[in-house]
């Protein structure tokens, strides 16, 4: 009797995750906010700390650009007034600016903590000329909103490349932001019937050499 509960069991955990896996699969959409340098052209430098040293910073790097996916205001949006500027020393970055057309008056709209960097430097005249870092990230209020995503979505930025000219000139920039996105309660609900059928199975065994 107890085996042949066990295995109706098995068969309703079966089902029971290929329902909870589709959820996960249809609900599992993160948004991508992405700033780059648009038409804003470039501007802004970058240069290392301290000469001779290793930590890289950022100024006043412009971003004239704003693309998002995977939100209700999906599209392209152009950024006035927006400066990029970040520390390697202080593994800190953040970005500045205006968003008319969703309603975003200038203010920080972007930071972030740098986890790790790389970078690549012109043998030449030791000019950086590539840049690209990756870290936790979080969007103001104001583009939250906008887009209609809840304020408390949490943000991965899975790089920013930067280059620069020979001048140490920035002549394009992107910062790509990917939400975070939380495991489903559905997903919980299918770990929780894999650990039932476990222990149904290891119950079962444990009747049958009794």
């Amino acid at each position: 009797m107890l085996t042949q509960t066990a295995k109706k069991l098995v068969k309703m955990s079966v089902l029971l995750g290929c329902v909870v896996f589709g959820s996960v699969s249809l609900n599992s959409v993160a948004a991508v906010i992405t700033f780059g340098t648009g038409a804003a052209g470039y501007g802004g430098d970058i240069s290392f700390v301290t000469p001779g040293g290793t930590d890289v910073q950022g100024t006043n790097i412009n971003i004239g650009e704003l693309t998002i996916s995977g939100t209700s205001a999906d599209g392209t949006y152009t950024v006035t007034d927006g400066l990029f500027n970040f520390s390697t020393a202080t593994d800190t970055f953040s970005i500045q600016g205006t968003v008319a057309n969703l309603g975003i008056t200038n203010q920080t709209l972007l930071t972030g903590t740098t986890d790790d960097f790389s970078y690549i430097v012109n043998i030449s005249d030791s000019d950086i000329n590539f840049f690209n870092a990756a870290g936790p990230s979080t969007m103001s209020a104001s583009v939250l909103n906008a887009v209609g995503l809840n304020l408390d979505t949490e943000f991965d930025y899975f790089g920013y490349s930067i280059y620069s000219n020979q001048l140490g000139e920035v002549t394009n920039s992107a910062v790509i932001n990917t939400s975070v996105v939380p495991l489903p309660a559905a997903a919980w609900l299918f770990i929780s019937a894999i650990a039932g059928l476990a222990g149904a199975k290891r119950l079962s065994r444990s009747k049958r050499t009794a």
